[in-house]
């Protein structure tokens, strides 16, 4: 069994140096009152849908705060939240944040109420300040949660520089992007959409290879794709559209799709038509190559010329499984890659026709 975390981190000898937990003076009247609700009537009372309203406003809170605690109490994994037995894992706090942004709240809200939650139940570390934040790679890192409000002036900094960056101006100095790393380090998903897209675009502050640099951008635009963050999304999209092939214009239709719909450019949209009309006259070749081998079926059974060519009904039977065999792989290829090129389909029918009808002329 883990060994439990306190609030305070009294008696967490193996928490990193600048993680400290929220006091009970320091909470806020939520944490409060769900530390009172915790102390008194336990988690039971969080699924008690008709009490558990008239129980937040008896404590004080806002109509606001109440309708959050109780939009928040509803979402899966809140009672691992609010266990005051067992420590959070890092795991179930990540999972936690995501099914809650189905709920329409920001994330700046979601995150400080739940470092709020977590540090009434003692159920996991808030992290207070950014002199030393924790690398969750390391494994004696208890579960942490970062509070929107700790991290969210140095962020806007970060953005607006990048923005300027972005549009053409100065990159961005490399005090500043040595700032993102610890934020990166610690999952926050628009540091890593930040740090990747530069790393992704220019080796500035960054050491090794140009090519090792890219994939180090890749991989945190990833991280912070996979986390929900749509500009990362959209500039993966980007990236695997304009390198090309069909593997790479799947994923950039995956990603084009999914978190990146609501932020897509122009360019963005472009790139979907285009990649649209590909699949389309994917669709299109096909319908061809099965016309193909009607005439080809047409030229066997019915085999014109058939009084001064020979008929010759082997080679026209295996022409014929031949060319079966070509549209139905060219199907399943389609079905599998649907950004695939299928030239070889109608290419490969025409052949097999033309192969059989010279063997008719000649022999």
């Amino acid at each position: 069994m883990k060994e439990n975390v306190n609030n305070d981190l009294s008696g967490a000898a193996s928490a990193p140096r600048g993680i400290t937990g929220v006091p009970t003076g320091r909470l806020s009247d939520v944490g409060r009152a769900v530390r009172r609700l915790l102390e008194t009537s336990g988690r039971e009372i969080f699924a008690d849908r008709e009490k558990l309203p008239a129980t937040l406003r008896a404590l004080g809170l806002s109509e606001v705060e109440v309708y959050r605690l109780c939009l928040l109490s509803s979402v899966s994994g809140f009672e691992e939240l609010i266990d005051t037995e067992e420590p959070a894992t890092q795991m179930e706090l990540d999972r936690y944040a995501a099914n809650a942004a189905e709920t329409g709240l920001g994330r700046d809200v979601i995150m400080d109420m739940m470092a709020e939650l977590t540090c009434a139940a003692g159920s996991a570390v808030c992290v207070s300040q950014l002199s030393a934040l924790p690398d969750r790679e390391q494994a004696d890192v208890p579960a942490f949660v970062i509070p929107w409000r700790v991290y969210a002036d140095d962020l806007r900094a970060v953005k607006a520089a990048f923005n300027k960056w972005r549009d053409g101006g100065a990159p961005l100095p490399k005090e500043m992007l040595d700032q993102l790393w610890p934020l990166v380090n610690a999952g926050i998903a628009e540091a890593q959409y930040y740090l990747g897209y530069i790393l992704l675009h220019t080796d500035d502050g960054a050491d090794g290879p140009e090519e090792d640099t890219r994939k180090k951008g890749v991989e945190l635009l990833t991280m912070a794709a996979d986390a929900g963050n749509g500009p990362a999304a959209s500039a993966l999209g980007d990236y695997y559209y304009f390198k090309g092939g069909s593997e790479n214009w799947g994923l950039a239709y995956d990603y084009y799709t999914g978190f990146a719909a609501p932020v897509l450019g122009e360019r963005q949209r472009l790139a979907m038509v285009d990649i649209f009309n590909h699949r389309r006259f994917n669709g299109i070749l096909l319908r061809v190559s099965a016309v193909f081998l009607a005439v080809l079926l047409i030229s066997v059974l019915w085999a014109p010329g058939a009084p001064v060519f020979s008929v010759m009904p082997a080679a026209g039977i295996a022409a014929l499984v031949l060319g079966a065999a070509l549209l139905a792989l060219g199907v399943i290829r389609q079905r599998k890659f649907p950004f695939d090129n299928l030239y070889y389909v109608p290419t490969g029918m025409f052949l097999i026709w033309a192969v059989y009808m010279f063997l008719r002329l000649v022999f």
